[in-house]
């Protein structure tokens, strides 16, 4: 099985147990990024799910769609005060709810593959 139907998997696994992650991602990225709770204040959960599902998106985007897609999210979150390095605490606040949520299921092909993933998202995150 390829790294993204790893990564489907996942969050398919994770679905069929709980129907809304938002709470918990938020919850664990907002203890490990104070600053990111700051700069979100004005904004609702509803509005957190809607960015969760963008995050959910480039988490399974093909490579070759990605880049483009990536470069301007990171473009435009930088005009709003958005720091590099919180895109990987979010990244790794949502791995974190998804392993949780799949508990007994969750295996060392799931770890890697979430690894690879977000290294290669901080890796075109980081390059000018």
């Amino acid at each position: 099985m390829s790294y993204s139907e790893l990564l489907v998997t996942s969050l398919e696994m994770a679905a069929d147990k709980m129907d809304d992650i938002t709470e918990q991602v938020y919850a664990l990225y907002f203890k490990a990024s104070p600053e990111s709770r700051d700069l979100m204040g004005h904004m609702d959960m509803l509005m957190c799910g809607r960015m969760l599902n963008e995050v959910i998106t480039l988490i399974i985007m093909p490579d070759n769609d990605l880049e483009v897609t990536l470069k301007f999210e990171v473009k435009t979150h930088a005009a709003n005060g958005v720091d590099l390095n919180m895109y990987l605490l979010l990244f790794n606040a949502l791995h974190s709810v998804i392993r949780t949520t799949v508990g007994d299921g969750w295996n060392p092909e799931f770890e890697l593959a979430w690894k690879e993933r977000v290294d290669y998202l901080c890796g075109v995150i980081n390059t000018p």
